[in-house]
C-alpha cells in the first residue's frame, strides 16, 4: 500500500512538472498571450485536461462506473495508460518545436490587433452575390438533410419525442444515424453539419452589417442547432456553443463575467440534455456522470485498446484508412473492435457502438511505441504549422472574417484528435474543404474597411515576430 501510493505521488509530481515546463515553454517561446484561441493552445489545454490528468485521476480515486466496467483489474495497464499520456505530451512539444524551426520569424495572434480590424466597420464587396451563395447553401445543405433523413428511416431525436424509452432502441437507432449508416456518412455529415457551422460563424462576424445577412444568420443558427442534436449526442451542441463563444471573444475579446456566464450555460444545458436525452432522474447522478464522461472517460479508453492489443497483438498497419480498397489488406475498424471487446452485450442488440482512443493509441495499436511517439511529433507539427499559416493569412488580409471563421473551425476540429485518432485526415474533405471554402470566400469577396491605410495608425501594432 505505502509502496503505491509512493509511486502514485511521483505520478502526480512528474505531470505536474511536464505540464507546466510544456506550457512555460509554449507561452514564453511560441504564443505569448491568448494562446489558448489558438489550434494548438487549445489542443495543448483539452489534452492536459482529459487524456494527462484523467489517467493520473483513474491511477489515484476509484470511479464507480470504470469499477463496474472493470478498469481497475489491472493496475499496470493503469500504470501504462499514464506513462503512454506523458510521452506524448513531450512529442507534441517536440512536434510544435519542429514546426516553429521549419517556419522562421512567425507572426503571434495578436487579440489588440485583431479587435481594432473587427472594431471598424467593414465595407461588404458584391453583397448581393455573397447573400446568393449563403442561400443556396443552405438549400443544399437541406436537400443532403432530407435525404440522409430518408435513408435512415427516423431521426433518434424524433423516436425520442415519439415515445421511445427503451434505452437499447435509442442506441440503436443512433447507431443507424451514426456508425452503422449505409452510405458515405462524412459526406452527408460534412454538408449537414461542418458546413453551415462554419457559414453560421462566418455570419456571426456579418450580421451586424446587412439585414439580409443578420437573417441568415438565424436561419443557419437554428439548423446547425438541430442538426448538432438530432442524433442525441450532447457533445456536437457544446462545441457549436463554444464555437460561438470563441467568435465573441475574437470580435469582443475575453471578459470572465461572459466566460463564467457561459459556463453556467453550458453546464445547464448539459444537464437538461442527460436528463431529456438518457431520463436521468436524480441532478446529483447527472452531474457525475456528466464529469465522468467529460473528464475521466476519454483516458479510460486507452485501457481496453490495450488490452485489446494483448489479445490481438499488433496490427500491422491494419486499422489506418484504406479508401476503397487501394492497399493490399482489410481495413479494421478498431474503434468499433474495441467496444465490442469492453461490451459485448452490443452484439444482442445489433448495436454499432465505438470506443475511439487518444491520437497517439492508433499508432501504439499497430506499430509500438516507436511509432506512437513518431505520430505525437508529427500531429504537433501538423498543429502548429495549421496555426502559423493562418495566423500569417490574417495580417496578410486584414483578419478576413472567412478565414477567422475557417480558424475557428479548424480550432474544433483538431481538438477531435485529443480523443481519437488523426490518420484519416489525409482523406478527409472535411479538412480539405473548409480550406478551398475559405481561399474562394476571402479571395473572390474582398471586406475592406474605409481606413485603407489603417496599419500605418499609430495604435496599430505590426504582428510581433517570435
Amino acid at each position: 500500500m505505502i509502496y503505491e501510493t509512493i509511486i502514485t505521488v511521483n505520478m502526480w509530481l512528474i505531470s505536474f512538472l511536464s505540464i507546466f515546463l510544456g506550457i512555460l515553454y509554449f507561452f514564453k517561446y511560441i504564443q505569448r498571450s491568448y494562446f489558448l484561441f489558438t489550434i494548438t493552445g487549445f489542443f495543448l489545454v483539452k489534452y492536459i485536461a482529459l487524456i494527462l490528468l484523467g489517467s493520473l485521476l483513474l491511477n489515484t480515486f476509484i470511479f464507480e462506473y470504470q469499477y463496474n466496467i472493470g478498469v481497475y483489474e489491472r493496475k499496470d495497464v493503469l500504470f501504462q495508460m499514464w506513462l503512454f499520456s506523458l510521452i506524448s505530451f513531450w512529442g507534441l512539444i517536440l512536434g510544435i518545436t519542429f514546426a516553429e524551426f521549419a517556419f522562421k520569424k512567425t507572426p503571434l495572434l495578436s487579440m489588440k490587433n485583431l479587435k481594432l480590424h473587427l472594431k471598424i466597420k467593414p465595407i461588404l464587396i458584391r453583397i448581393n452575390l455573397l447573400t446568393f451563395i449563403f442561400l443556396l447553401t443552405f438549400i443544399l445543405s437541406l436537400i443532403f438533410f432530407l435525404i440522409y433523413r430518408k435513408q435512415i428511416g427516423i431521426l433518434p431525436i424524433e423516436g425520442l419525442i415519439k415515445g421511445i424509452s427503451d434505452s437499447w432502441e435509442l442506441k440503436r437507432l443512433r447507431s443507424i444515424a451514426t456508425n452503422a449508416f449505409e452510405g458515405k456518412y462524412y459526406l452527408y455529415a460534412l454538408f449537414i453539419k461542418k458546413i453551415p457551422f462554419i457559414f453560421t460563424i462566418f455570419l456571426y462576424f456579418l450580421k451586424d452589417y446587412n439585414k439580409k445577412l443578420k437573417l441568415l444568420f438565424y436561419i443557419f443558427l437554428l439548423f446547425t442547432t438541430f442538426t448538432h442534436i438530432m442524433d442525441l449526442q450532447k457533445y456536437p451542441i457544446m462545441e457549436f456553443l463554444l464555437a460561438l463563444f470563441i467568435a465573441k471573444v475574437f470580435k469582443e475579446g475575453f471578459n470572465l463575467k461572459r466566460f463564467c456566464l457561459f459556463s453556467s450555460i453550458i453546464t445547464l444545458l448539459l444537464v437538461f440534455l442527460t436528463k431529456f436525452f438518457m431520463g436521468v432522474k436524480k441532478i446529483s447522478s447527472t452531474l457525475s456522470g456528466i464529469l465522468n464522461r467529460i473528464f475521466i472517460v476519454p483516458a479510460a479508453t486507452i485501457y481496453f485498446w490495450i488490452l485489446y492489443q494483448e489479445v490481438y497483438d499488433y496490427l500491422y498497419g491494419k486499422s489506418l484508412p484504406n479508401p476503397h480498397h487501394i492497399f493490399p489488406f482489410e481495413h479494421i475498424r478498431i474503434s468499433v473492435e474495441v467496444m465490442y471487446l469492453a461490451f459485448p452485450e452490443l452484439y444482442k442488440y445489433g448495436v454499432v457502438g465505438s470506443m475511439p482512443a487518444p491520437f497517439f493509441m492508433n499508432w501504439w495499436i499497430n506499430f509500438g511505441i516507436g511509432w506512437m511517439i513518431i505520430g505525437s511529433i508529427l500531429l504537433g507539427f501538423i498543429l502548429r504549422s495549421f496555426d502559423i499559416y493562418f495566423i500569417r493569412a490574417f495580417y496578410k488580409y486584414n483578419f478576413h472574417f472567412a478565414l477567422l471563421s475557417v480558424y475557428i473551425y479548424f480550432m474544433l476540429y483538431f481538438s477531435h484528435f485529443v480523443e481519437t485518432s488523426f490518420e484519416g485526415i489525409i482523406f478527409a474533405p472535411s479538412l480539405y474543404f473548409p480550406i478551398f471554402l475559405s481561399f474562394i470566400l476571402f479571395r473572390y469577396f474582398k471586406i475592406k474597411t474605409p481606413l485603407d491605410g489603417y496599419k500605418n495608425l499609430p495604435h496599430y501594432n505590426s504582428p510581433p515576430q517570435v
